[in-house]
């Protein structure tokens, strides 16, 4: 049962429309190439992360792990597609479940620590964060109340 929640708490829940769009894949190189012929997306940026246990969390424990990145501009909304590489993650999860595709929309915000709390709050809790130079993110879960996955995300200095 959901418990009542400070006012203050739910003008936090209110987030503004989402940028991104997350899409899991096995073979990152194979699918840029289809979107790109297919589509005439792109260019893709391709990176890859690499988070530590000093600085990620898996389902409220250190998480290690590397995965492949390519970023591409739709208009307005990123189109972000991850291959995992290594370690237990969020997306392989995905993977083994769902197979290749739509996986979350990534919302810019700021205070994203509050947001964290509001939402714990209502039972949502943290699957999976990271911080980095200039970038933290979270992975909330969502899925079981909206049908996907919401990744909060927070420019730092």
């Amino acid at each position: 049962m959901i418990q009542p929640i400070d006012p203050k708490m739910l003008q936090l829940l209110a987030l503004p429309p989402p940028d991104q769009i997350g899409v899991v894949v096995r073979d990152l190189q194979k699918v840029i190439e289809a979107y790109t012929k297919l589509f005439q997306w792109g260019p893709f940026e391709v990176i890859e992360r690499e988070y530590t246990e000093s600085t990620s969390t898996y389902r409220g424990k250190p998480g290690n792990f590397r995965y492949r990145i390519g970023y591409t501009q739709l208009g307005p909304i990123q189109l972000e597609m991850i291959q995992p590489l290594r370690g237990k993650t969020i997306y392989d999860e995905f993977l083994a479940t769902r197979g290749e595709g739509f996986h979350h929309f990534g919302i810019m915000i700021d205070c994203i620590e509050e947001r964290i709390e509001a939402m714990k709050q209502l039972g949502i809790d943290v699957l999976q964060s990271g911080r980095r130079p200039g970038r933290k993110y979270a992975y909330m879960d969502t899925e079981p109340l909206a049908g996907i996955m919401i990744e909060l995300r927070q420019k730092t200095d």
